[in-house]
């Protein structure tokens, strides 16, 4: 009995391992990868557009940029990207020529997320 459930680990181990990556010993994709679902960042962040509310990041050429955010005090997210775009989750996304860390408007909005 002992061999039998042994050969069964054993014979499992293999399998879920061989599951996990190929002969060049990078992962598998697992049927689909993020990056083949990613919206082109240039689609996404465009001023007067709405950020999605479920917005998790874009693709920029061959980059997967993950959303970079503030979670805020009642509970909704404030995005930036490029150093130029803002926006809450599910608003309108907003461009700052010189950038938003010299914005009042993006200050205005990281103070009332902030709380």
């Amino acid at each position: 009995m002992r061999k039998t459930i042994a050969a069964s680990a054993a014979a499992l181990l293999a399998l879920t391992l061989a599951a996990c990556g190929d002969d060049s010993g990078s992962p598998k994709s697992g049927g689909g990868n993020d990056e083949a679902f990613a919206p082109e960042c240039t689609d996404v962040w465009v001023a007067g557009k709405t950020l999605p509310e479920d917005y998790e990041g874009c693709m920029d050429g061959d980059t997967l940029e993950a959303a970079a955010s503030f979670n805020c005090k009642d509970g909704s997210s404030l995005f930036q990207y490029a150093d130029d775009f803002w926006a809450f989750g599910g608003k309108e996304i907003h461009e700052e020529a010189g950038g938003v860390a010299s914005a009042e408007p993006y200050k205005e909005a990281y103070t009332t997320c902030q709380g």
